[in-house]
């Protein structure tokens, strides 16, 4: 998923229940919010997970 925010487009992604508390993770220099896919998949049980790509990361400018 993508937004554009001040001219930036951020790649995102949600996983989890809507109504479950928010979780964000941030990816850490030279990877994507792929790095995040396992932990994604367990924490999205019971928060609603949102994952991102820092600027000029995967799919962020």
């Amino acid at each position: 998923m993508k937004i554009k925010a001040n001219g930036i487009t951020i790649n995102y992604q949600l996983d989890g229940p809507d109504g479950a508390p928010w979780l964000v993770l941030s990816n850490s220099l030279a990877t994507n919010l792929s790095m995040w896919d396992e932990q994604a998949r367990e924490l999205g049980r019971g928060f609603r997970v949102l994952r991102y790509d820092q600027r000029g990361h995967g799919g962020t400018e």
